[in-house]
């Protein structure tokens, strides 16, 4: 279901709905190219005429790394229940299964593929009790890749985006077992450059001389902006008026729909600073979100967190205090 997806693939999908509209498989797939639709529209694979397969990707499986902020989802071909360790499959799901098996030989060498991210009507708790999927929305997203082939495990690692970047065996066990990936070891784990090769680079604050500083802003402000007038929204800064948050993003009738703080960075990992104003806005807004912008200069990506997100993500630290004469 929308509220078992996690903020950020959820984010995917609604821009890909608010871009293209409510979409139908059969509309997607035709557009690709697949052939014999009739017969295949119920698949999960797909074969078109181009020789790189369209994979259904179900998002409430899909993983966030807290750190990179990389997506993946984790491919188990071994398995012969229905979605994680529920009623056997019946012949027509372990076709599919060994269909899927057959179209991720041609892209286990990180050949880039096409996704549909699918959300369902059911839970993911009904889902494991063997109850159809019948799917909630549907979208088109590329590229993913194969990051890894467990030959032993029969398991691919599949990740969004650009190769380059994979999660370590402790995240992927950590994140199909408890579906979490905020376990202090994983991440201490991660945190260690000398000893792992994928390690996420460790974050360190600088201060930039005010220009550079006002040049980054500017250009993080300017990109969240345009992403949500380029989904039909209006987005206003509201950043001088102290609210605890800097843009408004208003739908089309007016009314507010979405409070975004802006953070940015010229780094390519996240590290803000957060004011006790904005974290109080973050506990008691509904409408509060953070918008962070790295490679704010460069490329900007964008991570987008809810409150609670945040406080689960990222570690606060207290780096000044305010210091008064007692009294």
């Amino acid at each position: 279901m929308r509220d078992e997806v996690p903020a950020k693939v959820l984010a995917i999908i609604e821009g890909g709905l608010l871009t293209h509209g409510k979409q139908n498989i059969y509309e997607v797939l035709e557009r690709l190219g697949v052939r014999d639709l009739k017969e295949k529209v119920f698949d999960y694979v797909w074969e078109v005429p181009s020789g790189v397969p369209i994979f259904t990707i179900w998002a409430e499986f899909v993983a966030v790394h807290p750190i990179s902020g990389r997506m993946f989802y984790v491919e188990d071909l071994a398995n012969r229940t229905t979605l994680e360790g529920g009623a056997e499959m019946d012949t027509g799901q372990l076709k599919r299964t060994q269909d899927r098996r057959r179209q991720m030989e041609k892209v286990r060498d990180g050949k880039p593929f096409i996704a549909v991210l699918q959300s369902n009507v059911r839970s993911i708790d009904e889902l494991m009790r063997n109850v159809t999927a019948k799917p909630l929305d549907r979208i088109k997203d590329s590229p993913w890749h194969v990051a890894r082939w467990d030959e032993i495990r029969q398991r691919a690692i599949m990740v969004r985006g650009e190769a380059g970047w994979e999660p370590t065996d402790a995240e992927v066990e950590l994140f199909i077992n408890e579906r979490r990936l905020d376990c202090p070891e994983v991440l201490a784990e991660r945190s260690d450059a000398s000893e792992q090769k994928d390690s996420a680079p460790l974050v360190t604050f600088r201060f930039p001389d005010q220009a550079h500083r006002d040049q980054v802003e500017a250009a993080s402000m300017a990109t969240i902006i345009d992403l949500f007038v380029s989904q039909g929204f209006a987005p206003q800064d509201v950043s001088r008026e102290n609210r605890g948050y800097d843009i408004d993003v208003k739908d089309a009738a007016g009314f507010s729909k979405i409070h975004v703080e802006v953070k940015g960075t010229d780094s390519d990992t996240p590290g803000f600073f957060l004011t006790r104003n904005e974290r109080a806005c973050a506990a008691s807004d509904p409408l509060w979100e953070l918008a962070v912008v790295t490679n704010a200069l460069g490329e900007p990506q964008i991570d987008r967190y809810t409150a609670k997100e945040i406080e689960r993500y990222f570690v606060f630290e207290a780096l000044a205090w305010r210091c008064d004469l007692k009294r």
